[in-house]
């Protein structure tokens, strides 16, 4: 799995995939969740070319496991989170992936 870190700031990239692969990507919390709380639930936001094979999330990361894509295209995939903080109730994080062949 390719666990991404984003910076608050920028948004990354994340290693590419191939258009008939599916890949797991997916991003770490724990840095962004309050001491204590914990990520109570989990939206992935796609494009309609990338589909959600699957997807989980525990106290503070969430994955998802994306297959399709157009080869030469670069998406913009976006992971939403709520949590049990009145500091931090919710949370987006967005990554680009790069569909080409491998």
């Amino acid at each position: 799995m390719t666990t991404t870190y984003h910076d608050g700031t920028n948004i990354p990239t994340a290693p590419p995939k191939d258009p008939d692969s599916s890949v797991a990507y997916g991003f770490n919390y724990v840095d962004i969740v309050p001491t204590g709380a914990v990520i109570t639930s989990s939206t992935w936001v796609l494009p309609a070319d990338l589909s959600e094979v699957s997807k989980d999330f525990d106290d503070t990361s969430t994955v998802i496991v994306i297959g399709g894509g157009l080869v030469d295209n670069v998406y913009l995939v976006t992971n939403r989170i709520t949590t049990n903080s009145t500091l931090l109730p919710t949370d987006d994080r967005s990554m680009h992936i790069r569909v080409r062949e491998i």
